[in-house]
């Protein structure tokens, strides 16, 4: 079972509504997943998920479930097969702190483009960012079903997923 970590630079927004979307999506498929998420920075520790992020996934049928902020640490490195970034800059962080012996690897949660941070306060930016994850989730699990997806440090060559 493949073990799945979304990481965004706050855990407000982004990576708890992709894990919510991940996690529907792999189960209305058949597929083993386990998906959490956590955030970059720790700014956000012990705080739900903002109430727009809530809103738009809910509304669109992904359960957010009962989710605090937290913070990619050590440990993540070795109980997750894969952790997925939102954006360049938190890829580059979950490079950094990637324990040399990780099991882990890191990529890109979309294959084409990072998914843009929502405007706090902007309902209508939290709707185009949920279709951005929506479409990143569909190619990742397109992925897994054929197979091309497993723990490696870099996951994505042209646009799309390559990991086996």
């Amino acid at each position: 079972m493949l073990r799945v970590l979304c990481v965004s630079r706050g855990h407000l927004c982004r990576s708890p509504m992709a894990a919510a979307v991940l996690r529907q999506m792999a189960l209305e498929e058949g597929l083993g997943l386990v998906v959490d998420s956590a955030g970059a920075g720790a700014l956000t520790v012990g705080s739900p998920p903002d109430r727009f992020a809530t809103l738009v996934t809910e509304r669109r049928g992904y359960r957010m479930g009962p989710v605090r902020g937290r913070r990619l640490k050590a440990y993540d490195y070795e109980i997750f097969d894969l952790i997925l970034a939102m954006d360049d800059a938190t890829w580059a962080g979950a490079m950094r702190r990637r324990p040399e012996q990780a099991r882990a690897g890191v990529s890109m949660f979309s294959p084409t483009q990072p998914i843009v941070e929502p405007n706090h306060g902007d309902l209508a930016e939290f709707e185009v960012c949920l279709s951005e994850i929506e479409s990143a989730a569909r190619a990742f699990v397109a992925s897994l079903l054929r197979g091309t997806v497993s723990a490696s440090a870099d996951c994505m060559v042209e646009g799309e997923y390559v990991c086996a």
